[in-house]
């Protein structure tokens, strides 16, 4: 009889989005600062299905909330824009978490939450 195979290892997505992440900027005595790209992360899945509507109040309007996973160990913080491979900028919305299996402990990948920057 095999033992099962214990899986430990990220996920790995080969057909996957590289995304340029761009950090907030470090701001001058003058509260001047621009936002220049940092580094890349990926390969990252944005399921086709994944854009929602957050919808907004009367004043105003829903944006669409798009989810991306990334490998496990991704530099990305709340306060980052994410450069989508279509050139859309987009800012992140959520903290970064990372779903745990709770029977092994395995964390294969990071999800996090971006909508278009307005």
């Amino acid at each position: 009889m095999t033992q099962p195979m214990e899986i430990t290892s990220p996920l790995y997505f080969p057909a996957g989005s590289m995304l340029g992440i761009i950090r907030a900027p470090t701001y001058d005595p003058f509260g001047d600062g621009d936002r220049v790209p940092n580094h890349t992360i990926g390969p990252c899945d944005i399921p086709y299905n994944a854009m929602r509507m957050r919808l907004g109040t009367r004043s105003s309007r829903g944006k669409s909330v798009i989810d991306i996973r990334a490998p496990a160990g991704s530099d990305v913080l709340k306060s980052d824009w994410v450069s989508l491979p279509s050139g859309l900028l987009v800012a992140v919305v959520t903290i970064p978490e990372y779903p745990k299996n709770p029977f092994t402990g395995w964390a294969p990948f990071m999800h996090f939450q971006v909508e278009e920057v307005s």
